[in-house]
């Protein structure tokens, strides 16, 4: 009978009845890499990449740069739908009422406190709140592994970076999945 995995853990990618290799391939378990990810494991802060979203425009000026500069901590109240953020409050230039409309993981929401919410794996499939960002889907995984307490720190990336990052992360998961096979 097994166990839940614990810190710590490595998994070893060889079949049960296959004798060690002299230099055995073990992975973490998150993309892109088992030294990326045991790095989003210190107190440091995770830098999460972000893509300007609808109501970028409704922000001051000066709440951007502090959304940028100052960095955020997850609070306790995090979970699959959502993780809130406790930082410098970001304010509006103008405020209006927003409809009800359609909303991804990733997206980022300021409500009239002015804390962010990051929408996660089960997100809310409609949202009303003002959108500054959206994280880009090859980072989900440094929000999604990181725990209340901790740090994060965005940074704006337009499109294109965005769609380059994707990209790299598509082939180096490729290029795992070519390597596990070879293994098998």
């Amino acid at each position: 009978m097994g166990r839940g995995l614990r810190k710590g853990d490595v998994l070893n990618l060889r079949r049960h009845n296959q004798t060690p290799m002299r230099r055995q391939a073990s992975y973490g378990i998150a993309p892109p890499s088992r030294m990326e990810f045991l790095q989003n494991s210190s107190t440091a802060p995770a830098t999460i990449r972000v893509i300007a979203n609808a109501e970028f425009d409704d922000f001051t000026k000066e709440s951007i740069k502090l959304f940028e500069r100052s960095g955020y901590r997850l609070t306790p109240d995090c979970n699959r739908q959502g993780f809130r953020l406790e930082g410098a409050a970001l304010k509006r230039v103008r405020t209006q009422d927003l409809l009800s409309h359609g909303i991804v993981p990733g997206t980022i929401q300021v409500p009239p406190s002015g804390q962010p919410i990051i929408q996660m794996a089960e997100a809310n499939t409609c949202g009303g709140y003002p959108k500054i960002g959206t994280v880009i889907e090859p980072d989900l995984w440094r929000v999604a592994q990181s725990r209340p307490g901790q740090s994060l720190k965005f940074t704006f990336v337009d499109f294109d970076q965005g769609l380059e990052v994707a990209q790299k992360l598509q082939h180096e998961m490729q290029s795992l999945q070519n390597s596990i096979s070879l293994m098998t």
